[in-house]
């Protein structure tokens, strides 16, 4: 009724109905006049429940009805787009982008520092995201802090978001930072005092689908990244280091601080960013629409 309130309010004849959460369509399709109805999936949803060790089944059986009930479907990395195909034609590949114009000033050494960060022993490893035990693999970031005594190892981002992780829960090491949460219009200041960035992610059922948009973000700032295997990165490995347990995460940490200083490599990072902007992400999704209306 809310809605349908809104549409009378802003004047709107058949508008496209864009879906994210799988339960939605249930309430929504056929109730608003729509001309197309679109699932934007940015999430493999049963992956997270069985993350979250509850039943994925009912989230799978929803979102493939969805999937079927839709006019079309974008996916934000192949391993999702691989999944629907299967239950709708009409599904793109439409991968995370960023606000890269909000991050050059980062590799242009144009932004501060962000205070808390000036004092710290270099190198300094960074994060920026939600700190959750589903996703983040905590147990390679304790050894590998362990390991490296002399670096410090940054988080920024809300604890416990999705799966109620608590401050409790996270290693403690002196050379380990949790700062929690900080405005996204900072982050480019803390992303500046990184030597270099991480995305440290468990591999299991729910990263098995994530393209994480800080991916790009880290791109955009000019910084070398040392990533997890996550499969939706797999066509990216040749501009990041990859490794998945604590002595190869060392290796790989130390030759991307070799690498801070190599500026094709830098080049090469800022080109693939400059290519993903929401402006250019957004049309390519308007196009495809305007096809199927």
């Amino acid at each position: 009724r809310s809605l349908r309130r809104q549409v009378r309010t802003l004047g709107l004849k058949k508008p496209i109905l864009w879906l994210y959460f799988p339960p939605s369509f249930q309430y929504l399709i056929g109730q608003l006049g729509e001309s197309l109805i679109c699932y934007h999936c940015t999430d493999d949803h049963a992956g997270h429940a069985e993350a979250l060790g509850w039943d994925r089944k009912p989230v799978e059986a929803a979102e493939r009805q969805l999937v079927q009930a839709v006019d079309v479907v974008f996916t934000t990395s192949r391993p999702l787009y691989e999944q629907k195909i299967k239950y709708n034609p009409n599904t793109y590949l439409m991968p995370n982008v960023a606000d890269v114009e909000r991050f050059a000033p980062v590799a242009q050494g144009n932004i501060d520092v962000a205070p808390e960060l000036r004092s710290l022993p270099k190198p300094v490893v960074g994060f920026v995201g939600a700190v959750s035990a589903y996703k983040i693999d905590l147990e390679l970031i304790a050894e590998t802090a362990c390991m490296l005594p002399e670096w410090t190892f940054v988080f920024v981002g809300p604890i416990g978001m999705g799966d109620g992780t608590r401050r409790a829960d996270l290693p403690n090491y002196p050379n380990l930072h949790f700062l929690g949460r900080r405005s996204y219009s900072l982050l480019p200041n803390y992303i500046a005092g990184f030597d270099i960035c991480i995305i440290p992610y468990r591999l299991n059922s729910y990263t098995a689908g994530v393209f994480p948009l800080k991916f790009w973000e880290y791109l955009a700032s000019g910084k070398p990244v040392v990533t997890t295997s996550l499969p939706a990165l797999r066509e990216y490995y040749q501009y990041v280091e990859v490794a998945d347990n604590p002595k190869s995460y060392v290796s790989a940490l130390k030759r991307a601080l070799a690498a801070v200083t190599d500026n094709s490599a830098k080049s090469r990072r800022l080109e693939l960013a400059a290519e993903q902007s929401w402006e250019r992400r957004a049309e390519e999704m308007l196009r495809v629409l305007r096809t199927h209306l």
